[in-house]
């Protein structure tokens, strides 16, 4: 049977985890006919009581190499996929990224075929609980992002996706912030090339349950600024 993985970056988050974990066990203990990996990428001197709550949840709690930074818990996760897993989920560990959209990922996975499935808040039916400002700005970021690497999706930066295991698998990532997640997406476009294929399904992305932000606004903003400027050169090589 085909294992789709579901792997959650948290950093801190030990208070969402104790909210998420049971609902996504909840959400995939209705489909029994799925098998469902779930592995949460954790700091990589993460405090031992956080390993104890995912071990008494039966999930894997999977030190992140080589730092701590998210992009280091993206590849994390990229180097720890089974070979028998089908599908890899990426999501969020701070609750705005809801459980209940899970299954609706996997779903149009299979019915589609398509490369990635991603669950979009700029479509029609989608939303954030964002501000106006950050709305606006991650309006913005993800037009020039499309529009510069030839990506037609109105939702590049949102880390909630399916992929194809074997179209990520072998990538190898070089971001350390959160634009790893825009790498991640141009390069399984040009390793699958001209047939490469994408769907957005609508979601609503919430505010964080407790915690702050780990994004700090200055160094987003010259961390994407330059990843554009790197990945638009290395798409042309």
């Amino acid at each position: 049977m085909d294992i789709i993985e579901i792997n959650i970056p948290a950093l801190d988050e030990y208070e969402n985890l104790q909210l998420l974990i049971p609902q996504i066990l909840k959400e995939i203990a209705q489909h029994d006919h799925l098998t469902f990996r779930v592995k949460v990428i954790v700091r990589n001197d993460e405090p031992q009581h956080t390993l104890d709550l995912l071990d008494n949840f039966n999930v894997e709690g999977i030190r992140r190499q080589p730092d701590n930074s998210f992009g280091s818990a993206i590849s994390t996760g990229l180097a720890t996929i089974s070979n028998l897993s089908k599908f890899v989920i990426f999501m969020d560990a701070d609750g705005s990224h809801q459980p209940s959209s899970i299954i609706k990922l996997v779903n149009q996975a299979k019915q589609s075929g398509a490369d990635i499935v991603i669950a979009s808040r700029y479509i029609d039916g989608g939303k954030t609980d964002n501000s106006m400002i950050l709305k606006l700005m991650s309006k913005t970021l993800n037009k020039i992002f499309g529009l510069i690497l030839g990506i037609g999706c109105k939702d590049v930066s949102t880390n909630f996706k399916i992929y194809k295991s074997d179209l990520i698998r072998d990538i190898k990532l070089s971001c350390k912030n959160f634009d790893v997640v825009e790498e991640l997406l141009l390069k399984v476009k040009v390793k699958s090339g001209p047939n490469f294929t994408f769907v957005e399904i609508p979601d609503h992305f919430q505010q964080r349950k407790f915690g702050k932000s780990k994004r700090q606004l200055t160094v987003f903003i010259v961390s994407y600024i330059a990843t554009l400027v790197k990945l638009r050169v290395w798409s042309s090589n």
